[in-house]
């Protein structure tokens, strides 16, 4: 979900917009662990894929101005924000890159 800040500001009312479906953009069967873990190895496999681009893509929200991702950055962001459960700790991370 994304927040739709010009119709936001136009209707005096919060407005979001769907940006994507993760199972229909990732190809997914459904949101179980398995399956998000097969998504993972996926992305880890082809790294630098337009899968990979694609979820880049969804994480920096469709940005228009949004900055591309290298290698390192691929693998920082499977491996700091899809392999944990704490995301938001960078401490879990650190120590990798």
């Amino acid at each position: 979900m994304i927040l739709n800040l010009t119709a936001t500001n136009l209707f005096n009312t919060t407005k979001f917009i769907t940006e994507y479906s993760v199972k229909s953009a990732y190809g997914m069967n459904d949101l179980s662990p398995q399956e998000w873990s097969r998504f993972v190895s996926r992305l880890e496999n082809d790294i630098d894929g337009e899968l990979m681009s694609l979820v880049y893509q969804f994480f920096m929200k469709s940005s228009p101005t949004g900055t591309s991702c290298d290698r390192p950055c691929r693998m920082k962001l499977i491996n700091c924000n899809f392999k944990t459960s704490r995301a938001q700790d960078p401490r879990f991370c650190s120590d990798m890159f």
